[in-house]
């Protein structure tokens, strides 16, 4: 075999091999059935057997960063609300870092006026983002506390939220358990990406519940106290602080469950600029904990395996997909070695085609909002490469928020459109003489920057505020 050909199979085999544990995710969740809609699963505990004075002591933890007040205050609010004992639990907010007093100040005073249950600090200069800032809420967190929940800035909970989630602990061999995640901001318009978003859970984190192998996904999470002691608080070296979190807790012979029960309700980004920082963050994160782990296990400097589990769900978001987009281009252009060409096109085209129908087929929702989980995967595909190539390569990844609200500018404009139009016209062609298999290619490459359109429009069309908020039952995942 010439090393041409070798160079040419290797590529794609590499580009193709992080879609393996999706396909077996995929195939798991066909085989068992997974259900298609949230609901209390029928092993959890009742809240209401709980005799009130076996209710443990809970600490929430809220982490911000230059967070909009009324937003932040709205959060806190509902924490006034909870079917929860008042002596039972109290909810810390650490605001990190935010340059502007303006800004934390009004927090800083609406929680003044509240009882003891609530308390604010913040401090400037916190190394590790995210996870430092929680780190120092552990530290102020009040002796009676066994129960840690993490909560986002921008999440309301239900009154239920606590109740809930103690149930489960009466099982002494549990150290943490995860809600899923809903969008308050929701409504038809979004829905298709709602439900590619939602995937994650009907898949991965139904899965990984029912063996007792859940990870976290950082908001609407419970953790017994001295298990994340034990695992030396939130890691900093990770910008997915919750799913290293999690992969440690296993490792030290933790269980987590999934908790299959809407228990709040966040915001959904509100503009593609938003989405995508998002995406790049989960897809390099979640490829930085497997490195991190795997090259411990090399090293000999961990005795404990990443579970099969673990490595599921850290693959649910990295792709390299599109990196056969440049040799595939690069012989189109030049018109040169046809053979090479058709076999790129045909693989570029199998693995887009396999990351649509995985999104596709396991994700919950209508016929339509199923199809478009597929578009919406399609369209992120660039995040989900840069993101891979980041945690594979580079040496220091830095945590990036993703904002709340959408921007100012619109993410595309009349002449570059002109000028992809142009560039498309030329390149079918340069394609249409090869055949099928590289005009499918094409055509799939050149949907993604329309289908990018698309869903900025889409999400800035959603209610931001939650105001005119969907009745749609989808429990949905999102980042700090």
């Amino acid at each position: 075999m010439e090393p041409l050909t070798i160079f040419t199979w290797g590529l794609i085999l590499a580009c193709l091999l992080p879609l393996l544990p999706k396909l077996l995710a995929t195939l798991s969740s066909l085989v068992t059935h997974l259900p298609r809609s949230p609901g209390q699963s029928p092993t959890l505990p009742s809240p209401s057997l709980l005799f009130e004075e076996k209710l443990p002591f809970i600490s929430v933890h809220i982490a911000t960063y230059d967070e909009p007040a009324d937003l932040v205050i709205e959060t806190l609010r509902s924490f006034l609300h909870l079917d929860y004992p008042r002596d039972r639990y109290e909810v810390i907010l650490l605001d990190n870092n935010t340059p502007d007093p303006t800004v934390w100040r009004p927090v800083q005073k609406w929680c003044a006026a509240q009882d003891s249950r609530f308390h604010f600090y913040h401090y400037d200069d916190v190394q590790g983002a995210k996870a430092g800032a929680l780190n120092l809420a552990l530290n102020h967190t009040s002796e009676k506390a066994t129960l840690i929940a993490s909560v986002d800035a921008d999440y309301r909970v239900d009154p239920d939220f606590l109740r809930s989630g103690a149930a489960v602990f009466s099982d002494s061999t549990l150290t943490h358990a995860q809600f899923p995640q809903c969008y308050r901001n929701r409504s038809e318009r979004n829905s298709g990406i709602a439900a590619e978003l939602h995937q994650y859970f009907t898949t991965y984190a139904t899965q990984a519940g029912r063996s007792g192998k859940m990870l976290l996904t950082g908001t609407l999470s419970l953790i017994r106290r001295e298990a994340l002691i034990r695992a030396g608080g939130w890691p900093t070296t990770t910008i997915t602080e919750d799913a290293e979190l999690g992969v440690k807790l296993l490792e030290q012979g933790g269980r987590g469950i999934y908790l299959d029960q809407v228990a709040g309700k966040g915001l959904m980004p509100g503009d593609l600029s938003a989405l995508s920082v998002q995406r790049t963050r989960w897809a390099a994160g979640n490829v930085q904990v497997l490195r991190d782990h795997l090259q411990q296990i090399l090293r000999g400097q961990s005795d404990s395996a990443l579970t099969p589990s673990a490595v599921l769900q850290l693959s649910a978001w990295p792709s390299l997909v599109l990196l056969l987009a440049a040799p595939f281009f690069t012989l189109l252009l030049m018109d040169r070695s046809p053979t090479g060409l058709t076999l790129f096109a045909t693989a570029l085209t199998l693995g887009i085609i396999l990351e649509i129908t995985v999104a596709s087929i396991t994700a919950a929702g209508s016929f339509r909002e199923r199809v478009e989980a597929g578009l919406v995967r399609l369209a992120l595909l660039p995040e989900s490469v840069l993101g891979t190539l980041n945690g594979l390569f580079a040496t220091q990844l830095r945590f990036v928020r993703t904002p709340k609200g959408s921007s100012a500018e619109r993410s595309g404009n009349g002449l570059a459109l002109c000028v992809v139009l142009a560039a498309l016209i030329y390149l079918f062609t340069q394609a249409i003489p090869h055949g099928l298999p590289v005009t499918s290619a094409l055509a799939l490459l050149a949907s993604i920057p329309f289908l990018r359109l698309w869903l900025d429009h889409s999400l800035r069309e959603a209610p931001f505020d939650g105001s005119a908020e969907a009745s749609l039952p989808l429990p949905l995942p999102k980042a700090y």
